[in-house]
């Protein structure tokens, strides 16, 4: 009988996951969605990107300094649902919502307000 699954080269995928995320990271301004999974981001990691003008999701971060450089998101933050004990490295605007629920820390509104400036709704 012949074996109907193929192995996949999942090493080659996410090596290039990682290689079109860092070049996306690597330019100052963003126009569209940003969809990043830090387990493709070094620990010392710096993105250059100052501002998207879209949404910024991120998903299993345990930091967000990799992103000190990011001053505004022109939609939503969602960082929620990851492994966060601190907003240091947040954007410093956010014009959307801001969603930092389901992490290691509780977040609560105050905290968020310190690191950030957020138009729209706070889902901490």
């Amino acid at each position: 009988m012949k074996n109907i699954f193929i192995p996949r080269n999942i090493e080659g995928r996410e090596r290039k996951i990682k290689q079109m995320m860092i070049k996306q990271l690597d330019q100052k301004i963003i126009n569209g969605d940003v969809g990043i999974d830090c387990k493709f981001i070094s620990k010392n990691y710096i993105a250059k990107i100052e501002k998207i003008n879209g949404n910024l999701y991120l998903k299993n971060c345990d930091s967000l300094l990799f992103l000190k450089n990011l001053k505004e998101v022109n939609g939503e933050v969602n960082c929620g649902a990851s492994y966060l004990t601190t907003l240091e490295g947040c954007p410093k605007i956010v014009n959307g919502d801001f969603w930092c629920q389901c992490n290691k820390t509780r977040f609560k509104l105050k905290v968020v307000e310190q690191y950030c400036n957020v138009k729209g709704r706070i889902y901490a």
